[in-house]
């Protein structure tokens, strides 16, 4: 894995091992995002078709958010997996986040 990766993301992921469904958000590294707007636009989708291509197949679901240079990936643990191994992911946390009230 090349960026900083949720443990707990892992864990799922080896779990699901190839073909079971994983939930990632992911930010992009400042790299990807570019300085024009519009690199940060094709960023996130040249990256999806990249390991796409890797893995011949597509994720369920994908969530761009190119003003936060992030997003949201629904796919097999195989295309996570592949995904992860990228430079342009800077960081990558499971979709399941615990939240938590102060003082409980």
């Amino acid at each position: 894995m090349k960026g900083e990766v949720d443990p707990h993301l892992l864990a799922q992921i080896a779990e699901a091992g190839d073909d079971g469904q994983v939930e990632a958000v992911i930010l992009l590294a400042n790299t990807a995002k570019g300085s024009a707007a519009q690199d940060r636009k094709a960023a996130g989708p040249q990256l999806i078709d990249q390991v796409a291509n890797k893995v011949h197949e597509r994720p369920a679901e994908v969530r761009h958010m190119p003003n936060l240079g992030a997003m949201y990936v629904r796919g097999s643990g195989k295309f996570v997996r592949q995904l992860l191994e990228s430079d342009e992911v800077s960081v990558a946390t499971a979709n399941d986040a615990e939240i938590t009230t102060a003082g409980t």
